[in-house]
């Protein structure tokens, strides 16, 4: 079948906002090659300074560091990549064929504009459904976490109801306007209503402070409306068909993995209230192919537990790394699912200490009859393992079976081939940063560039400020060659001192201590960037919405667009 001029613009505008996607990616790929190229030649030429950059790096940083202003910007982005999607979408508009009886060779054809912006809205479509997929290979290009790709499944989808918008209210006034207005009860217009209906009802859903507060009503009407749109507009018009096949194919290739997927990874956790907002849920890594393919620390994974809702998937991030045994998770109690799960422990598990489950309980039984060296071997593995206990006192706990649909995120620690390191976390958001730097500090590979580490955490929360200040003193006690210091700022309205067994620790590499107020990021940043002058130097941060932009304002006030710093931002 002859494709019609309608088809071929559909087609060359989805290939050229794929090709620009693959282009952004190749930025990133790019930056992998300079930092390790640099960090070679760095190490052949210690004398090398700052000063003595080319003028190709010179204009490579000026447009990185540009790029980190937009990203630091959030009303600068959206207005970039609105302008960049009407820039590529305004010439597809363009004039079409004359009417009949038309003498002008061409002219804007009402109809005609009304089904470009159709086919258009079709093409965005398939984008966002692209986008939308947890197995997404522009994970891998852009070296980022899914949840960051949702930004431009976001954004693109914002365009694509615009267009579909423009579409059927053109339509409409075009029948009201040619006084056709009995044409409106028939033929595609009941199909165009309910995608109207569709398209409101996601939009609304889809306002983030219901997204964020009612996230169980967003992802039934989500997923409800994104089956109802797929529907409606394949029957809307045949020539949508081919568009929403592809949707189709797309949604039900990953829909279908992450099923597979749940099903394979399905393990026992131990679930502790450590308070009445904080949750530590821990168990055994399951032993399926997808946990032995390549993933990094700070990825993220999707926990379904059958016995509270078989359906419900909530992404957290892992406190494990990839070789550790175990999956941890420390998650904060909010509403719905984690609400009902903190429930749950309460009402049904039992109080005690953090103990072997029976799984391991009967391992160690089979071991008795084994040789000694195995259980010794294994007791050594077990006792490292949970040395770094969250709290020694009682608490309520309740084992359950979880499914787990994962991991998701960069395949590699990126952070390896920096010299220079300094992490920022608040609260929970310690979750990604903890495990890049047990990673890097555990690592005994002589690839290894990381000369020193400077990591900064605060926290309100005294069962959390335990849990990880005791998983900080057992990864110190670790013999390392990288310089670790490490600093937890206590925002409580009473002192650290009064909590027990929280003292500094100091060693001949690390630095562990505890202070009682709340951090200054430029007394950490200007320190940071004088030490890595001429190396190479990364931030990671992840914590709250507005921790993330006093980071972003101290961090855009502290560098210049030479200096040569890899910035990474996680928003929880």
């Amino acid at each position: 079948m002859a494709l019609t001029a309608h088809h071929k613009y559909a087609i060359i505008y989805l290939f050229l906002i794929i090709g620009l996607l693959v282009l952004f990616g190749l930025l990133f790929l790019v930056e992998r090659g300079r930092i390790c190229y640099k960090s070679w030649h760095t190490k052949k030429h210690v004398e090398k300074s700052a000063k003595e950059q080319n003028l190709i790096e010179k204009i490579y940083l000026c447009v990185r560091s540009y790029y980190y202003y937009t990203v630091r910007q959030k009303w600068l982005r959206t207005f970039i990549v609105i302008s960049v999607i009407c820039v590529v979408s305004i010439p597809f508009i363009g004039e079409e064929t004359p009417k009949v009886g038309s003498k002008t060779k061409k002219n804007w054809n009402r109809n005609s504009v009304c089904s470009r912006f159709a086919y258009l809205a079709c093409v965005l479509y398939t984008v966002t459904y692209i986008f939308s997929l947890k197995n997404n290979p522009f994970a891998l290009m852009f070296l980022t976490s899914h949840e960051k790709l949702n930004y431009i499944h976001r954004r693109v989808s914002i365009f694509a109801l615009l267009f579909g918008l423009i579409h059927g209210i053109g339509n409409i006034g075009i029948a009201v306007a040619d006084n056709a207005r009995d044409s409106l009860a028939g033929g595609m217009y009941p199909t165009g209503y309910a995608i109207l209906t569709f398209t409101v009802v996601f939009g609304v859903s889809s306002i983030s402070y219901i997204r964020k507060y009612c996230y169980e009503w967003f992802f039934i009407l989500h997923h409800l409306c994104s089956i109802g749109l797929l529907c409606t507009i394949w029957l809307h018009s045949e020539n949508a068909a081919i568009y929403m096949k592809v949707c189709v194919s797309v949604y039900a290739f990953d829909r279908g993995l992450r099923i597979l997927r749940s099903c394979l990874n399905f393990s026992t956790f131990r679930i502790f209230l450590l308070d009445d907002d904080l949750i530590y849920m821990r168990g055994r890594k399951p032993r399926s192919l997808f946990f032995f393919l390549p993933w990094a620390a700070g990825n993220h994974i999707y926990l379904n537990i059958p016995t509270l809702s078989y359906w419900q998937l909530h992404p957290f991030t892992m406190l494990s790394s990839p070789g550790d045994d175990y999956v941890e998770m420390m998650v904060v109690v909010r509403t719905g699912f984690t609400k009902r799960l903190a429930d749950r422990v309460y009402k049904r598990g039992s109080i005690k200490q953090l103990s072997l489950s029976k799984e391991e309980e009967e391992e160690e039984k089979k071991l008795d009859l084994s040789g000694s060296s195995d259980k010794s071997q294994l007791s050594e593995e077990r006792s490292s393992s949970w040395s770094w206990c969250p709290v020694s006192m009682e608490m309520p706990s309740h084992q359950m079976t979880v499914l787990l649909d994962g991991p998701y995120g960069p395949t590699t620690n990126l952070y390896k081939d920096y010299s220079n390191v300094l992490f920022l976390s608040s609260g929970v958001g310690i979750t990604y940063t903890l495990p890049i730097l047990k990673d890097i500090a555990r690592c005994k590979s002589s690839a290894l560039k990381v000369k020193r580490i400077t990591f900064v955490w605060s926290c309100r929360s005294k069962p959390l400020l335990v849990a990880i200040f005791n998983f900080l003193k057992e990864l110190v006690k670790n013999e390392t060659q990288i310089q670790l210091d490490i600093t937890c700022h206590y925002t409580n309205s009473y002192s650290y001192k009064e909590i027990p067994d929280i003292q500094c620790v100091s060693g001949k590499n690390v630095f562990l201590q505890v202070l009682d107020d709340r951090p200054h990021f430029v007394h950490y940043l200007r320190p940071f960037l004088e030490r890595a002058q001429g190396q190479t130097a990364a931030i990671a941060t992840c914590g709250s919405e507005g921790f993330l932009k006093h980071v972003k304002s101290d961090i855009g006030s502290c560098t210049t667009i030479l200096d040569d710093l890899f910035q990474h931002y996680e928003e929880i």
